[in-house]
């Protein structure tokens, strides 16, 4: 398996780390077929939690990585890489 984190916007994924106190703000933004698609997934935006965001022509859009804020750092992201399909990713 190979996933690159990309400096560089160009047909890399966005990878989107929230806090899980501003969660809410963050999934209205999505569309209703989005959130209705982490809902069904068992997505609860619980700190830990990811979630792979499909666009409306069913590839991935975007990945949702959910922190709580008392843990942010670079070892909060440390086994995302082994979780995501193979791809080039960037952090949002």
């Amino acid at each position: 398996m190979s996933v690159l984190f990309e400096t560089g916007p160009e047909a890399a994924i966005p990878v989107e780390v929230i806090d899980a106190g501003r969660s809410a703000a963050v999934l209205r933004r999505l569309s209703a077929a989005q959130r209705r698609w982490l809902e069904q997934s068992g997505f609860t935006a619980s700190p830990g939690q990811h979630a792979l965001v499909p666009e409306a022509n069913g590839a991935l859009g975007r990945v949702l990585v959910v922190i709580a804020a008392q843990e942010a750092g670079p070892q909060t992201l440390g086994g995302l890489p082994h979780s995501l399909p193979e791809g080039d990713y960037q952090l949002v």
